[in-house]
């Protein structure tokens, strides 16, 4: 099925499938503040998505996209309507956890999709002529359609938009299209049209907003930061893992402390203010290391620790003191830095030939050593451990 649906999906919907991620998206979201100046961002919440799914409606859908084997819509239609103990058989809705329902999840919102961009992205216009520059600037100036351009990551989705009224137009025919064509609700209390140059909006675990940046007419850029629920949820994740080295002080309750810190620090490091925010919660985490473990703990220079754990902090000074237990290093919650995001190109696909070579082309780019280090570290489970 993946082979298929890859070929019909929306360029910019990164949920769920191969080769790309979040990061991705909010590379896209940036590109379009930065470059485009898309200062009005429409927010829509989709309430129970997963759950109120139409099964007649997605068999539809899949048919459309040229599954028409009827042995596998069989097939689907089972899983869909597979008994739940305690609940019954489900009349809507997709198996939360199968191992199916992001695809099926995607197929339903392509439809979605493609009817934002074809308002704007994709229109193909008919009666004023675009071969020269001057009158494809007139028709965008002059012309009474909605500009905006969709950014998806399975259900949680951004419209972004130049002008209030385009933000406005756009909601309100959204809300229409999800409830007259897909058959779902909103939550009216977190959809709202936003102004990011006064307000923020969080997609996927970053918070944007749009800063002035120069003296230019169009000097706005977008600036990316944790939002508050990634950094509560941060401080809670860390301050647990502290609790289990309290309990259990060895060296593989430290990993587990090291592995959650550096998932944490590799998701966010994509956000502009990272060292701000990690800053924030390395002062909720100091008076937590230090009385939790001032029996099992004590100081070493960062400059002793090994190679490997040096290859995962970056901006520590060599005599920099970090806490370590049972000889094996804490990592620093502040040692990381700023990396901007890279767009997806769409050229990659493992479908075709020139998608897999592009996936190849980049894999050479990454040092052999680095790549030989990684395996070894995974074999041997002592990826932060010294030496």
């Amino acid at each position: 099925m993946e082979p298929i649906c890859e070929a019909k999906f929306h360029n910019h919907s990164y949920g769920f499938r191969p080769n790309r991620s979040t990061h991705h998206a909010l590379s896209r979201v940036v590109s379009l503040i930065n470059i485009g100046h898309q200062h009005y961002c429409v927010d829509i919440d989709i309430k129970g998505f997963f759950d109120n799914v139409c099964h007649k409606k997605l068999l539809r859908q899949m048919w459309t996209l040229g599954i028409r084997d009827k042995s596998l819509l069989c097939v689907i239609s089972k899983i869909l309507k597979s008994e739940i103990e305690g609940e019954g058989i489900p009349n809507k809705g997709t198996p939360q956890g199968g191992i199916i329902s992001p695809l099926l999840s995607n197929i339903v919102l392509n439809e979605l999709d493609w009817w934002i961009s074809s308002q704007w992205e994709t229109y193909k216009p008919h009666r004023i002529s675009t071969r020269h520059l001057g009158f494809r600037q007139y028709a965008r100036k002059y012309t009474n359609l909605k500009c905006g351009y969709v950014v998806r990551y399975a259900d949680d989705f951004k419209i972004m938009c130049r002008t209030y009224d385009e933000a406005q137009r756009f909601y309100h025919a959204t809300v229409d299209f999800l409830k007259s064509r897909l058959g779902l609700e909103i939550n009216p209390k977190k959809s709202k049209v936003v102004n990011l140059k006064k307000n923020s909006s969080v997609f996927l675990g970053f918070k944007i907003k749009v800063v002035k940046q120069g003296k230019a007419k169009f000097g706005y850029i977008a600036k990316t930061s944790m939002s508050d629920k990634a950094i509560t949820k941060a401080k809670r994740q860390l301050k647990e893992r502290i609790k289990g080295i309290q309990k259990e002080p060895t060296s593989e309750k430290v990993t587990q402390f090291n592995s959650t810190l550096l998932g944490i620090q590799n998701y966010f490091k994509y956000a502009v203010t990272i060292y701000m925010d990690l800053t924030e919660v390395n002062y909720s985490l100091r008076r937590v290391i230090r009385t939790r473990l001032r029996n099992n703990m004590k100081h070493m220079k960062f400059c002793e620790t090994s190679v490997n754990f040096k290859r995962k902090t970056k901006g520590i000074q060599p005599n920099t003191k970090i806490y370590a237990v049972q000889n094996t290093p804490l990592l620093p919650v502040t040692g990381i830095h700023h990396k901007n995001p890279w767009n997806f190109s769409q050229v990659i696909c493992n479908y075709t030939e020139t998608g897999r070579n592009k996936v190849h082309s980049n894999l050479k780019a990454i040092p052999k050593d680095v790549l030989n280090q990684v395996i070894e570290d995974y074999s041997k489970n002592k990826v932060l451990s010294t030496r």
